[in-house]
């Protein structure tokens, strides 16, 4: 057993359901623990599968209701067809400098982590209550999902900060965020998909994301989710800074 991929996979279902940008986590432990810079971010993506599998069940009831009743089906469609326009070419982007600017990017990291912090921390301070995502709350939302494909910046806290924004609390922001990106993160750790000797950590990473996405749900009322961006954001330099040094 590749004990080093098992810490990945549990790391992944823990860390994606958090301001954290679980990709940027990853992709540092991956370098930590002896993968190149690309190996790590695709290790990072494909373990998304995982996780968009937990949502899948988590949330079963919503998107049964979207696909037989078309509640929040619109949501859904164009929030991951709007994510494509800003994660396509920065996929692109990442392929080609990922090996040559892996220290740049470890450090990005802990900035952009800290960076959204902030903006989460400002999105808590705007809370309302609006019911249900218009057109325009799907893309917006999606067009800032896509830029989370940047190591550091949070897929998690930059969806559910642009939903506060919206006039959501902070339990329904995780719910839209969290079904929005369980199509889109699906998407792209399927792309991801091709060495079959990876395919096992996809049970381990399902199992740990269900749990924490459970825990979590029940106790987002009572969290500060800019804390803990903040928080891995001065971690992830600390982090970086080992590597490098």
């Amino acid at each position: 057993m590749n004990w080093g991929l098992l810490a990945l996979s549990v790391a992944q279902g823990i860390l994606e359901w958090l301001p954290v940008s679980s990709e940027g986590q990853l992709f540092l432990i991956g370098r930590i623990v002896g993968f190149k810079a690309v190996e790590a971010l695709k290790i990072a993506l494909f373990l998304h599968l995982g996780t968009s599998l937990a949502a899948f069940i988590y949330y079963r009831r919503e998107y049964l209701r979207a696909l037989r009743k078309g509640e929040g089906l619109d949501f859904l469609v164009v929030g991951t067809a709007s994510s494509l326009v800003t994660a396509a070419p920065i996929a692109l982007f990442l392929e080609e400098v990922a090996n040559s600017y892996e220290n740049l990017l470890s450090i990005s990291v802990g900035l952009f982590l800290i960076g959204v912090g902030l903006l989460l921390r400002k999105a808590e301070l705007n809370v309302k209550s609006k019911e249900r995502p218009d057109l325009k709350d799907a893309l917006l939302t999606g067009l800032v999902q896509g830029l989370a494909l940047m190591p550091g910046v949070s897929r998690s806290a930059v969806t559910i900060s642009t939903l506060m924004l919206r006039g959501f609390d902070l339990r329904s922001s995780f719910k839209y965020s969290f079904m929005l990106g369980g199509v889109a993160t699906f998407m792209a750790g399927l792309s991801k998909s091709g060495d079959p000797e990876l395919w096992w950590v996809i049970l381990p990473t399902l199992i740990t994301g269900l749990l924490t996405l459970t825990a979590l749900d029940r106790v987002s009322s009572r969290i500060r989710m800019s804390t803990f961006a903040i928080s891995f954001g001065v971690l992830s330099l600390i982090l970086a800074a080992v590597k490098i040094g």
